[in-house]
Protein backbone atom coordinates (compact mmCIF):
# COMPACT_ATOMS: atom_id res chain seq x y z
CA UNK A 1 0.00 0.00 0.00
CA UNK A 2 2.86 2.34 0.82
CA UNK A 3 4.40 1.82 -2.62
CA UNK A 4 1.09 2.40 -4.47
CA UNK A 5 -0.35 5.31 -2.47
CA UNK A 6 2.79 6.84 -0.94
CA UNK A 7 1.47 6.28 2.57
CA UNK A 8 0.39 3.43 4.80
CA UNK A 9 -2.45 5.56 6.16
CA UNK A 10 -5.74 5.70 4.32
CA UNK A 11 -7.95 8.51 5.69
CA UNK A 12 -11.53 7.41 6.20
CA UNK A 13 -14.02 10.23 6.56
CA UNK A 14 -17.76 10.32 7.19
CA UNK A 15 -18.32 11.24 3.53
CA UNK A 16 -17.28 7.69 2.54
CA UNK A 17 -20.15 6.26 4.63
CA UNK A 18 -22.80 8.63 3.30
CA UNK A 19 -24.89 5.92 1.60
CA UNK A 20 -24.74 3.41 4.45
CA UNK A 21 -24.96 5.81 7.42
CA UNK A 22 -26.24 9.24 6.28
CA UNK A 23 -26.52 10.54 9.86
CA UNK A 24 -22.74 10.37 10.37
CA UNK A 25 -22.12 13.36 8.13
CA UNK A 26 -24.79 15.43 9.87
CA UNK A 27 -23.49 14.57 13.33
CA UNK A 28 -19.71 14.69 12.77
CA UNK A 29 -19.22 16.76 9.60
CA UNK A 30 -17.94 15.60 6.22
CA UNK A 31 -14.19 15.70 6.97
CA UNK A 32 -14.09 13.98 10.38
CA UNK A 33 -11.68 11.03 10.26
CA UNK A 34 -12.56 7.62 11.68
CA UNK A 35 -10.77 4.44 12.72
CA UNK A 36 -12.16 1.11 11.51
CA UNK A 37 -11.57 -2.09 13.45
CA UNK A 38 -12.12 -5.20 11.36
CA UNK A 39 -11.63 -8.78 12.54
CA UNK A 40 -12.46 -12.18 11.05
CA UNK A 41 -13.39 -14.73 13.70
CA UNK A 42 -14.21 -18.43 13.86
CA UNK A 43 -13.41 -19.58 10.31
CA UNK A 44 -14.77 -23.09 9.88
CA UNK A 45 -14.68 -25.63 7.07
CA UNK A 46 -16.91 -28.67 7.50
CA UNK A 47 -17.15 -31.63 5.16
CA UNK A 48 -20.56 -33.25 5.12
CA UNK A 49 -20.44 -36.68 6.75
CA UNK A 50 -23.13 -38.17 4.48
CA UNK A 51 -21.33 -38.31 1.14
CA UNK A 52 -18.34 -35.96 1.36
CA UNK A 53 -19.41 -33.79 -1.58
CA UNK A 54 -20.94 -30.89 0.36
CA UNK A 55 -18.57 -28.42 1.98
CA UNK A 56 -19.71 -25.77 4.43
CA UNK A 57 -17.59 -22.69 5.02
CA UNK A 58 -18.47 -20.03 7.57
CA UNK A 59 -16.88 -17.16 9.47
CA UNK A 60 -17.85 -14.13 11.53
CA UNK A 61 -16.77 -10.55 10.87
CA UNK A 62 -16.70 -8.03 13.69
CA UNK A 63 -16.36 -4.42 12.68
CA UNK A 64 -16.37 -1.16 14.55
CA UNK A 65 -16.22 2.50 13.61
CA UNK A 66 -14.96 5.19 15.97
CA UNK A 67 -13.67 8.73 15.76
CA UNK A 68 -9.92 9.01 15.21
CA UNK A 69 -8.23 8.89 18.62
CA UNK A 70 -11.43 8.00 20.50
CA UNK A 71 -12.04 4.84 22.50
CA UNK A 72 -15.85 4.87 22.01
CA UNK A 73 -17.44 3.04 19.10
CA UNK A 74 -20.09 4.80 17.04
CA UNK A 75 -20.98 1.59 15.18
CA UNK A 76 -20.09 -1.93 16.29
CA UNK A 77 -21.58 -5.10 14.85
CA UNK A 78 -20.93 -8.76 14.02
CA UNK A 79 -21.95 -10.38 10.72
CA UNK A 80 -22.04 -14.14 10.12
CA UNK A 81 -21.21 -15.42 6.62
CA UNK A 82 -22.03 -18.98 5.57
CA UNK A 83 -21.76 -20.76 2.24
CA UNK A 84 -22.36 -24.30 1.04
CA UNK A 85 -20.91 -25.74 -2.13
CA UNK A 86 -20.19 -29.07 -3.83
CA UNK A 87 -16.72 -30.17 -4.78
CA UNK A 88 -15.82 -33.27 -6.73
CA UNK A 89 -12.35 -34.70 -7.23
CA UNK A 90 -12.11 -37.01 -10.21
Amino acid sequence: MKRKLGTARLPITSGKFLNAFPDLEHEFGENTEFDIDFEILHPRVKFSPQDGSNIRFSFDVEYGLKELGSMNYIIYDRVHFKTLFNMEIS
